[in-house]
């Protein structure tokens, strides 16, 4: 049975938190250049996919599935099988996994939402919500961006101007969403030879492109994240990659008329920096996160954490949970300047649940529950300090990924039963977003993975699930 650290990357592209992951399935010999080369995609929908990053290390397995078809809309009765109790450690400690050991599940409280049948292979990668009736969610359907929208009974998709995908968004009100993504050009079914930045803005009534910079000299360019404030206030954290394989933190800001670059710090000399998530409380205050490599013989990935003032970024402490290993952060949410949740994953080797949090003074390290197997927590959403959830994918039986969420009450996080589409072999939340703390909506993909005449079928499908 493969672990989910020898996965394989299927997808190209997209959302590069990437390095971390690829040079985990290419061993800690590969530097990031030589890590960066990954097989062809097999799907081109998914051009620009968001989940060459840790997600994309999962995405993929080795071996042919077995045969078999999808079965939509339909979900399996079991989610994440339940795992044996052990008792919790209190705090990681130096060369182990931040993990504590499993609880229970609570009982099942999310449901599999009925969505749009869509003809290609679309993955959804960001969902914000106004209120428990008006959320949007956006990515990517056949190289096109892909944006739906609920109004409290049914989701309904929307008609986007451009191509590629989108890959977080960010609802200031029901009429006000902006989304970030990226663009590009490809010399063929399996290169893409440039990728610019991208944003769409809804007004109620249409998505229009924004015209957004690109750093001078970048050939590609990701914005993987958005926060907005206001209409005319939105921050969007990414990356871009110069001709030389050198990868720099990337952030833009939305005064409401342009979108200009900010100047943010890259440490890593370079090699494989990005900002994944961000999350604002005021135009004066966001916190972003993510993740550089460490050049040097071990190879090390080191957790990101970078703070704007109103005048400039910073770089600020973060907890490292081991000497050892790699530490991805993903995901990033706020409810005040000094209350931050970020979670991600850890390797040392296999895949841990990873989530810190952040006081006046400090970042500290959260235990998580994993599950049996390997996990990743892709995003989180916090409504309140005491009331945040997380959702991923956990690798834990067979070849089959499932979806995956945990909830923090204030005190601990506890791991919930969560649904996957019957008979799918990948099932991934990407992102969640919480309007009250006793509602939330999670998004990725499902697909039933089987081969026919040496190529992969059917394409995914989207996948929503609703927590009430």
């Amino acid at each position: 049975m493969p672990t989910m650290s020898r996965l394989r990357t299927r997808r190209l592209g997209g959302r590069l938190v990437a390095v971390a992951a690829v040079v985990a399935v290419c061993g800690a010999s590969a530097t990031p250049s030589q890590a960066a080369g990954a097989p062809p995609r097999r799907n081109p929908s998914v051009l620009f996919s968001r989940a060459v990053s840790a997600t994309a290390v999962l995405a993929s397995i080795e071996t042919a599935l077995p045969e078999g078809g999808p079965a939509q809309n339909a979900q399996s009765t079991t989610g994440v099988a339940a795992p044996a109790a052990g008792p919790a450690s209190t705090s990681p400690s130096a060369g182990t996994s931040p993990s504590s050991s499993v609880k229970p599940l609570i009982a099942p409280a999310w449901a599999i939402q009925e969505t749009p049948s869509l003809a290609g292979g679309a993955i959804l990668y960001g969902v914000s919500c106004t209120s428990p009736t008006a959320c949007t969610t956006v990515g990517e359907n056949e190289e096109a961006t892909l944006a739906e929208r609920w109004n409290g009974s049914e989701w309904a998709t929307q008609a986007t101007p451009a191509s590629g995908a989108l890959h977080a968004v960010s609802c200031s009100s029901e009429t006000a969403c902006t989304a970030v993504g990226a663009e590009g050009t490809s010399s063929g079914e399996h290169a893409v030879i440039a990728s610019a930045t991208l944003a769409e803005a809804w007004n109620g009534s249409a998505w229009a492109v924004q015209p957004t910079p690109n750093p001078p000299g970048a050939t590609h360019d990701h914005l993987e994240a958005v926060s907005c404030t206001a209409p005319s206030e939105c921050t969007a954290t990414g990356w871009y990659e110069q001709g030389n394989g050198q990868r720099f933190t990337l952030a833009e800001r939305w005064d409401g008329s342009a979108w200009t670059i900010q100047p943010t710090p890259s440490p890593g000399e370079g090699e494989a920096t990005s900002l994944t998530g961000v999350s604002c409380t005021s135009p004066s205050s966001c916190t972003a996160s993510g993740f550089y490599y460490q050049p040097g013989h071990t190879g090390q990935i080191i957790p990101l954490i970078a703070q704007w003032d109103g005048s400039a970024w910073t770089l600020t402490a973060v907890a490292q949970p081991s000497a050892n290993g790699e530490a991805i952060l993903l995901s990033l949410s706020c409810t005040s300047s000094p209350a931050c949740t970020t979670v991600g994953r850890f390797a040392n080797p296999g895949y841990t649940p990873l989530a810190e949090r952040s006081s006046a003074t400090e970042w500290a390290i959260q235990p998580v529950p994993d599950p049996e197997g390997e996990s990743i927590l892709h995003g989180v959403s916090c409504a309140s300090p005491t009331a945040c959830e997380a959702v991923g994918v956990t690798y834990a039986t067979g070849e089959e990924l499932l979806t995956l969420a945990e909830s923090w009450n204030g005190a601990t996080w506890e791991l919930q039963s969560t649904p996957n589409p019957a008979e799918a072999q990948e099932s991934i939340l990407y992102s969640t977003s919480c309007p009250t703390t006793t509602v939330c909506v999670a998004v990725g993909y499902s697909h039933h993975a089987f081969y026919e005449a040496g190529v992969v079928q059917p394409p995914t499908q989207p996948l929503i699930e609703r927590f009430e």
